[in-house]
């Protein structure tokens, strides 16, 4: 799994906009994938987004934050698989899950636990 924050520069300032989560396609059998928001990250310019790889959103709700350890979250991807299985039954080799940061900061400020 690799970690990419794209960032936003407006006055001169770096603004955090997506975590693009990179998964494999053996991760997809798994209920609940969790990272650290804590461990490296590449941070890299919105205009590097890959636009070449099979990319799904993920939603507030598909978060879940860890109760054993602070900064870690889980993707549901039970949630995220069923919902978009309509137009994809197959996933390719590599996947971008994309989170929007500020979700990911309400997750990690609420207690939406599990």
């Amino acid at each position: 799994m690799i970690l990419t924050m794209y960032n936003q520069y407006q006055d001169d300032q770096s603004y955090p906009i997506w975590l693009v989560v990179t998964i494999d396609k053996d991760i997809w059998e798994k209920e609940i994938v969790y990272f650290s928001v804590h461990q490296d990250i590449e941070q890299k310019d919105m205009d590097e987004i890959p636009e070449d790889t099979l990319s799904f959103s993920v939603y507030p709700e598909d978060l879940v934050r860890s109760s054993e350890i602070f900064g870690k979250v889980g993707i549901n991807l039970t949630q995220v698989k069923n919902r978009v299985s309509v137009q994809h039954t197959r996933f390719p080799d590599s996947t971008h899950l994309l989170i929007r940061v500020i979700d990911l900061e309400d997750v990690l400020a609420f207690s939406n636990i599990r």
